[in-house]
């Protein structure tokens, strides 16, 4: 019986340490977001609406028709103008909760990085999903029984891209011009997806779960520095496709 006891208070013990680390962890991010992150981003973009720890709502994730995803986290939630266009971005966390019938339900990330919504009207009616090639096992239509890509008869462009939405309209849509815009992206930045709506674009980048972190032996100054001209550059692209 005292062993028992002894094993549920180590237990007890054990989870209060692990919330206390959190907590702790929780609070040197946001430290760290207010002494270098909020104030590198007010030099960009001096009205922007700022809010730490913020995602997007799961049905723009879900909509964007990336990934299959039960869960999403966020942080560094960005709202502004960019070339008089309203971008809204954050970095973002996606899982999905897999149920194996022969034991407990396990989660695994599906994305980490900077999420992109530009509103920016696109489509007259439904979607255009774009997902890097080599990512289109990992995508949506790599864990479904989805419809296949659509082939633009581009060999540059249908060899680095998968697209999925009605043919006709892909034709039209993306364009020599268009198509020509998302290959010079995707030699700058890897692992870049991309979904035309009516009303927005989304564009997700994934890098992993690295933007805006504290890093040991690091001058934070720099590496955020050149982290957020990173997404300066992809932005400005996208907002001009």
């Amino acid at each position: 019986m005292g062993g028992i006891i002894f094993a549920v208070v180590v237990l007890i013990l054990f989870f209060c340490m692990m919330s206390a680390n959190g907590k702790k962890k929780e609070k040197q991010f946001k430290e760290i977001a207010d002494t270098y992150t909020k104030p590198m981003l007010l030099s960009v973009f001096p009205n922007m609406e700022y809010e730490y720890n913020r995602r997007f709502e799961m049905v723009d994730y879900k909509n964007a028709n990336f990934f299959s995803i039960t869960d999403a986290s966020g942080h560094d939630y960005v709202k502004t103008l960019y070339l008089d266009i309203p971008v809204e971005f954050n970095v973002t966390t996606l899982a999905f909760e897999e149920n194996d019938s022969e034991g407990p339900s396990y989660s695994s990330i599906v994305f980490q990085g900077p999420w992109f919504i530009i509103k920016k009207g696109y489509l007259h009616s439904g979607r255009i999903t774009v997902i890097p090639g080599d990512e289109t096992k990992k995508s949506i239509f790599g864990k479904t029984k989805g419809p296949d890509p659509v082939m633009t008869g581009d060999p540059v462009f249908d060899g680095t891209f998968s697209v999925y939405g009605d043919e006709s309209a892909v034709r039209v849509f993306l364009d020599k011009t268009r198509r020509d815009k998302l290959v010079a992206i995707s030699k700058k930045h890897t692992n870049v997806y991309f979904s035309f709506e009516t009303d927005k674009i989304q564009v997700a980048y994934g890098v992993g779960n690295i933007l805006f972190k504290p890093r040991k032996k690091a001058d934070l100054k720099t590496v955020f520095s050149s982290q957020l001209n990173d997404l300066l550059d992809l932005m400005n692209d996208a907002v001009q496709l």
